[in-house]
Order: C-alpha cells, then sequence, then structure tokens
C-alpha cells in the first residue's frame, strides 16, 4: 500500500489514522507516530501514548529520519520510503502481442473465467468509494486491481499534462521491485481511448532490450473516463484454467481494470461535483446550483458585463455597540454571525448571490449568472425578509440599499477557492443607499431603476427625494420600500418632498411646518436650504447633494 507525500505535511501514523492507516496490525497504536516530510527526509517521532517501539536499523528509537529507500518498522509493519515518480520509457521493444479493444466492447464481453472475479468485483465499489480524499481514492483503487489481478506486480494511475507523463498514484506489490511502465502503451491508450494489451517477448533470464521492464511480460492500459489517464497494470504470466489462453486471461484482467478505471473516474467526477457544490453552496440558492450542473458552468461563471440588482445590508450601531460591550465580545460575535446568517439566508432564498462580506455587511446580487424578470422583486422580497427577521429577532437593527444598473459579474479565483463578485456603479450606489437609510429614517431605500424593474401589487415604493450621492456622477430618486400590507410612511411629508423636487422651496418648507413632523428628511431640506438660500440655482436638476458617503 503506497500513499504519497507532500512537503510539509505532518501526519500521524496509527492503526485507525487515515489515509496512514494499518489496520492489520494490533501492535500498532490507534495513533502511534507523528510524521513529516520535508522534501528529503521523513521525519518520524513516536507519541506517548504508543504501546510499542520503533524500529530503525535493528535499533529502538523514540525519532529518527528516514531517507527515500530506508524503512521502519512498528509491530509487524515495515513502512518503507520510496521515490514516488517511476520514469516511462518511450525505447519499449515491439510487443510479441498487442491487443487493443473499444471500452464498450469490452464491457459487454462476459469474463471467461468468472469465479475469480466475483469477489474483487462485489469489493470494488464499496472499498474505493470510502476514500476520504482524491489522493486515498486512488490509493484505494489500485489495491483493489492487485487483489482482483493475483500476477499483476504493479498497477499504477498515469496523467498527461503537456508533454511529461505525471505518476498520479502507483501501488507496487513488493517495493523492492521496480516498475518500469511503456509510455509507447500510455500514449497510445491516451491516443485512442481504447483498451491495450501488450505481451513481450519471455526468457529465462530477463535480458537487456528484450522487454520493457525486466519484472513484467504484459502491461494494460485502460482510459480513465474522458480524463487524460490511464490505468496502467503490469506482471508475470498469468496461471491459465481450464482452456483460456494467456491473452484470453489478460482479457479478463483488462476488462476488471477497466472496471475500477471506469469506478475510479466516476467516483472522481462525483467528488468534484460534490467539491464544486460545497464551495458553491455558501454564493449560490439551490436552483442556481443545480443550473450550475450543468457541463458549460465554467463558461456561466465566466465575468462579463450584466444587468444586475445589487443588495447591500449592514447592522447598525455595531461598532459603537463593540466599544461599550468591550467585556463580551465573543457574545456580541455570535450576535453578528446569527445576523450575518440571517441576511445571507435572506439572499438566497429569494435566489441570490452572495457576493461579498465587508465587517458586519453583506452584499448580494440578482441578473448573473443567468437573469430572469422578477430579479428585481426578488431582491426587494430578499430585503423585506431580512427586515423582518431583524425586528422579530430584537438584538440588532439593519439597513438595506438597493440599486440596479449594469456592472461587470463573474467568478474569481480557481476551482477550489472560488468567490464570486459584482463591480461597478449599482455596487457603490446601493452603498451609499444604505448609509442614506440612516438619514433618511428609512430602514430599505432602493434607486429609481429598481423601483421600476420590481414594481409588484405586493410592494410599495414611496419616492422621497432625487439625490446626487457622494462621488457619483448620476443623481437618482430615492424610494422607501415596504410591504404594501404596511401602511404609507410618508404620504404626510409627500406635498413638502414634491414642492422641493419642483425648486418650490419655500413651499416645501411651509408643508413640513404645517405637518408638525421633526422627521430626519426635514432637517437635511433645511439644512440645505439654509446653506444655499431660499431658491435654488438656474442649473439646479432638483437632485438635494449628499456629500457623506
Amino acid at each position: 500500500m503506497r500513499r504519497s507525500l507532500e512537503v510539509g505535511q505532518s501526519f500521524l501514523i496509527g492503526r485507525t489514522t487515515e489515509p496512514f492507516a494499518a489496520q492489520w496490525d494490533g501492535k500498532i497504536s490507534s495513533q502511534h507516530a507523528e510524521a513529516t516530510w520535508d522534501g528529503r527526509v521523513l521525519h518520524i517521532r513516536r507519541l506517548a501514548t504508543a504501546t510499542n517501539p520503533i524500529f530503525f536499523e535493528g535499533r529502538v528509537t523514540e525519532s529518527v529520519n528516514v531517507a527515500p529507500r530506508q524503512y521502519f518498522v512498528i509491530g509487524r509493519t515495515e513502512f518503507h520510503v520510496v521515490p514516488h515518480e517511476v520514469d516511462a520509457t518511450i525505447d519499449s521493444p515491439r510487443p510479441q502481442a498487442e491487443v487493443t479493444l473499444a471500452p464498450a466492447r469490452l464491457q459487454a464481453a462476459p469474463f471467461r473465467v468468472a469465479g475469480e472475479r466475483i469477489d474483487a468485483i462485489s469489493k470494488l465499489a464499496s472499498e474505493v468509494s470510502a476514500a476520504a480524499s482524491d489522493e486515498q481514492l486512488a490509493a484505494r483503487t489500485l489495491e483493489v486491481v492487485l487483489k482482483g489481478i493475483p500476477h499483476a506486480k504493479g498497477a499504477a494511475i498515469f496523467e498527461k499534462r503537456g508533454d511529461p507523463i505525471i505518476t498520479a498514484a502507483i501501488h507496487l506489490r513488493d517495493d523492492h521491485v521496480p516498475m518500469t511502465p511503456s509510455a509507447k502503451l500510455i500514449l497510445q491508450t491516451l491516443k485512442s481511448r481504447e483498451c491495450t494489451i501488450h505481451v513481450w517477448e519471455k526468457g529465462d533470464e530477463p535480458s537487456e532490450g528484450i522487454t520493457v521492464d525486466p519484472h513484467a511480460e504484459w502491461a494494460l492500459g485502460a482510459p480513465i473516463g474522458a480524463l487524460p489517464a490511464v490505468l496502467y497494470v503490469s506482471g508475470v504470466s498469468p496461471r491459465l484454467i481450464g482452456q483460456a489462453t494467456e491473452v484470453a486471461t489478460l482479457q479478463d484482467d483488462l476488462k476488471f481494470t477497466l472496471l475500477a478505471a471506469a469506478t475510479y473516474g466516476n467516483l472522481l467526477n462525483a467528488r468534484e461535483l460534490q467539491k464544486r457544490q460545497t464551495s458553491f453552496a455558501q454564493f449560490f440558492s439551490p436552483s442556481l446550483q443545480q443550473l450550475l450542473e450543468q457541463d458549460d458552468w465554467e463558461s456561466l461563471l465566466q465575468p462579463r458585463i450584466a444587468d444586475v440588482t445589487v443588495l447591500f445590508c449592514d447592522l447598525r450601531g455595531f461598532s459603537r455597540r463593540a466599544e461599550l460591550q468591550r467585556d463580551r465580545l465573543l457574545q456580541l460575535l455570535d450576535e453578528v454571525s446569527d445576523a450575518i446568517g440571517m441576511m445571507t439566508a435572506a439572499i438566497l432564498d429569494h435566489g441570490g448571490v452572495i457576493g461579498d462580506f465587508h465587517g458586519d455587511a453583506v452584499m448580494g446580487f440578482w441578473g448573473w449568472p443567468v437573469a430572469k424578470e422578477d430579479d428585481a422583486s426578488a431582491a426587494c422580497r430578499a430585503a423585506l425578509q431580512i427586515l423582518d427577521a431583524a425586528d422579530r429577532d430584537g438584538r440588532y437593527r439593519v439597513g438595506v440599499g438597493l440599486a440596479s444598473g449594469s456592472a461587470v459579474a463573474g467568478k474569481i479565483g480557481s476551482q477550489d477557492q472560488v468567490k464570486v463578485t459584482t463591480l461597478g456603479p449599482p455596487v457603490n450606489l446601493a452603498s451609499r443607499l444604505e448609509s442614506l437609510s440612516k438619514q433618511f429614517a428609512s430602514p430599505v431605500l432602493v434607486d429609481e431603476a429598481t423601483a421600476i424593474a420590481a414594481g409588484c401589487e405586493d410592494l410599495r415604493f414611496e419616492r422621497l427625494l432625487k439625490v446626487q450621492p457622494a462621488g457619483m456622477e448620476q443623481a437618482t430618486a430615492v424610494y422607501a420600500l415596504s410591504s404594501s400590507e404596511s401602511p404609507a410612511k410618508f404620504a404626510e411629508m409627500e406635498p413638502a418632498l414634491e414642492a422641493f423636487d419642483r425648486g418650490d422651496w419655500r413651499s416645501s418648507l411651509e408643508a413640513f411646518r404645517r405637518t408638525g413632523a421633526g422627521h430626519p428628511l426635514r432637517q437635511l431640506i433645511e439644512a440645505y436650504i439654509a446653506q444655499v438660500g431660499e431658491s435654488p440655482d438656474e442649473g439646479w436638476n432638483g437632485a438635494l447633494p449628499i456629500d457623506r458617503k
């Protein structure tokens, strides 16, 4: 059984420690030793919980450095450090016999010697699928192959990455008997996507040039699904049963190898899909995750310009609470985590994408990777769900801003470390509107584009002011969002706001005084008029400048 080592990787060796588990040896403790590979030697240290000693070169040791081609012993088990890579040679002789079979034809053919295969086939899926990592999946596949082909001396998985042939995994029945695989067979299998048998000329004593590998008389190659990879097996002459010829027996071996390759490829694809879904789950709603299961998901996630609706949500007063509750920061962190979880749940519940986290704030967006007619209304309903959840919880308050427009949206990073986000004017505007919700005393503010796109019977949009946010070229009308079932909050101020909008500031001030309301919007307008005069300049565009970001 072989396991590859990563530089700097620390791991445990014991009876129950995957991927280096020695379940067969009762003299090895559950956790016996700690090991670290530094690229040159393997550092071994016996754990205090270990019952039995570690032996190296016949001596008991508590710690030791083991170089490649050396080994140490625990209980009845030898642990060898061996070079991982094998050199595939292109200078192999012409095979004495060569059989090439299409995978579909080979799968359809019955086993000629079925009895010996039943047990190995029955264990194939169960043993391999229990692997905890891709590396362990490859190792277990090769172990099963050697169990199922008793005359095989070694098995390996080779990948083609550019010019070199890379050894992805290798398992030798005897570590003292090396493998020198045939690059011709590997490349032929990769190119044709067909299964291949090579049988070389035999001799009493292997002589130079007679066979590619002095320890192998045959080799098999099976493609691993659509991957640029081959499952390669080599060994010595099989024991023949009944009327079966050597080629017929090897054909059975090749069919078993193909089954193992298909199982490995399918499980590897399933693991990749699971990893992709896990990484996407934090960003995409379940419906979008199903969409991303299609073959062209990578092109679907490529950054591009899209019409999006952006939601920006922030906790109110968190910084101040952190200062006042320094002795309760862990409890405060739990509250923030709950609040962020509530925000992201609302975004995902309504088909949005989680774009980013900014401390105690969350940004979500709609319109990418696919656009829907109800994107704007879905974003508005997500905002109201956030507001309702915060009101029911009672531990925190929120402010929400929504804006729509053209932006760049897409995936950034690798498949394993994926991040999706959107950049552009609507993101900046949504953030400004979230900040304005404090000054406007309205927990949810939306821009005009969102209000127009999301017009629905269950949503209420009350027009407040046209504003010119700091750092932004275009002015926008701002609307307060609420459910149509709740009463209008700004109806009393509507005449005053309309008068300010058309430039009749004196009438606006009088209308505010008649309401008697000390609303923050009145204070903003009165302060602005006091600063610039009782009437607007000739070029005034109806927008109240907002200096604060």
